[in-house]
């Protein structure tokens, strides 16, 4: 059983809506990302800069739960991202590729309805 539970809205205004510390990342050998570390609060918008090949892309992936750093941890509304199952990381965020492939006829509001899934039961 997974020791993640769901924090209040109250327990939310107290703590960062993502922590991050010390995150570290190499892929195929080669470091990407050292030792990053920043929180943000709930309602605060965070933004990421930096050339092509900055780690910008890496950071996201390790945030959303896709890769695993190879240091470091990530705290996501109070639950540690490594001890959420998919489903849980899918009820805390959810990521769109900058050119999402969307099959023909799907309406935007289908498309966005899509990130409710995880809140499904079956």
């Amino acid at each position: 059983m997974n020791s993640f539970s769901a924090t209040s809205p109250l327990d939310i205004a107290s703590e960062p809506a993502i922590l991050c510390e010390g995150i570290s990342v190499s892929l195929s050998s080669k470091p990407v990302l050292s030792d990053v570390s920043f929180k943000c609060g709930a309602g605060e918008w965070l933004s990421v800069i930096g050339p092509n090949g900055a780690g910008k892309t890496t950071l996201l992936r390790v945030l959303s739960g896709m890769i695993r750093s190879k240091s470091g941890r990530v705290h996501v509304c109070g639950g540690e991202l490594g001890e959420m199952s998919p489903r849980q990381r899918a009820r805390q965020a959810a990521v769109i590729s900058q050119h999402p492939i969307v099959p023909p006829g799907v309406k935007v509001l289908d498309y966005v309805l899509l990130g409710r899934v995880p809140h499904l039961g079956f």
